[in-house]
């Protein structure tokens, strides 16, 4: 077995059909968080206001999105915490083009999205982390972290394009593709409170139960709930007995 398993390479990760599905959409939701995030952090350099202030503001959301990840990791699960930050942080940045106007309104909304695509950067990154089977875990993330570092390539030319496209483009091009981005975690599948896959046949069949709707805090609760239904349906077994 351990012969066998000494042998697995990186490609093994793109040979079962759905791990390799799965490889894709992390490899694309790693893309996306990278380029979205440096995008963002670059972005302050757009907005009408000091850039001493704004990079302050924006260095102090790090940490109360940081500690709101550990709250939402739990509750809402990876897919969906990941799912709606990348969402809102597109709504934002399109609010801004509305409010263009306003440079304090700008701050504002850029500030928000600012706040939740530090918080889907740290549950996008926890679901690709755990999703990889632990056999080839070090090698899979190497491929994803990969082509991420690429994409952070790329957000330079998003911020600047203010100077040769016109000065809301950046808000635009952040919002249409945090958007966008918000469609990839829900297709991968949830893994709060679930045993994660040591070996790349584990790691195929993982989620293959779970609905699309899959939330880790109504899943508790409807488990609560049959328990105390099947508690109930015992005693008064027993007491009819």
């Amino acid at each position: 077995m351990l012969e066998e398993d000494s042998k697995k390479t990186t490609l093994d990760l793109f040979k079962p059909k759905r791990l390799r599905r799965n490889m894709f959409v992390m490899i694309l939701l790693w893309l996306s968080m990278s380029g979205l995030f440096d995008a963002h952090v670059r972005n302050i350099v757009n907005l009408n206001y000091s850039i001493y202030a704004t990079f302050t503001f924006s260095a102090l959301l790090e940490f109360p999105a940081d500690m709101l990840t550990i709250w939402g990791l739990d509750w809402i699960g990876r897919r969906w915490s990941a799912s709606l930050a990348f969402l809102l942080s597109g709504v934002f940045s399109l609010a801004c083009v509305f409010a263009f106007d306003s440079s304090v309104v700008v701050v504002a909304f850029s500030l928000m999205a600012r706040f939740v695509i530090t918080y889907g950067m740290n549950t996008g990154q926890q679901i690709i982390f755990e999703l990889l089977p632990t056999e080839l875990r070090g090698q899979g993330f190497a491929v994803v972290n990969f082509v991420g570092i690429a994409a952070t390539m790329l957000s330079p030319l998003i911020v600047y394009s203010s100077e040769f496209v016109s000065p809301s483009s950046p808000f635009i091009i952040l919002g249409v593709a945090g958007v966008l981005a918000s469609m990839l975690p829900v297709m991968l599948p949830e893994t709060a409170h679930e045993a994660l896959a040591d070996t790349v046949e584990q790691a195929d069949a993982f989620g293959k139960d779970q609905g699309f709707f899959h939330v880790p805090i109504l899943n508790k609760h409807l488990d609560k709930k049959a328990n105390s239904v099947q508690s109930i349906h015992t005693q008064v077994t027993v007491l009819e007995r």
